[in-house]
């Protein structure tokens, strides 16, 4: 029995805190960088509120290599004025954290 509540448990817990959002297809207007490890993206489209403070932008945190890798193909975008979906979960800080990047060809 306690296994079930368990397991029931940790199905509600990871469906209610990874609900994931996205953007139409849109293009990059602005990207804001700063020294310190999280750069702003700013798309035509509206970001989904993920009941962030600011829900303008999307956060991308660069202090790992998937983070990384968003932000290049975020300028990558920007440069080409190709269009991107950006997908978000839950908040960073104060705005949405951006959690994927798709870039259309």
């Amino acid at each position: 029995m306690m296994k079930k509540l368990i397991l029931a448990f940790c199905l509600l817990f990871s469906i209610s805190t990874y609900a994931v959002d996205a953007t139409p297809w849109t293009k990059v207007r602005q990207i804001e960088s700063r020294s310190v490890d999280v750069h702003d993206i700013y798309v035509e489209a509206t970001i989904p509120s993920q009941n962030c403070t600011h829900n303008d932008r999307a956060l991308i945190d660069v202090s790992t290599a998937g983070g990384k890798a968003m932000l290049s193909v975020a300028l990558a975008a920007l440069m080409s004025g190709k269009e991107v979906m950006v997908k978000v979960s839950g908040c960073l800080g104060y705005a949405p954290r951006a959690i994927t990047i798709l870039i259309r060809p």
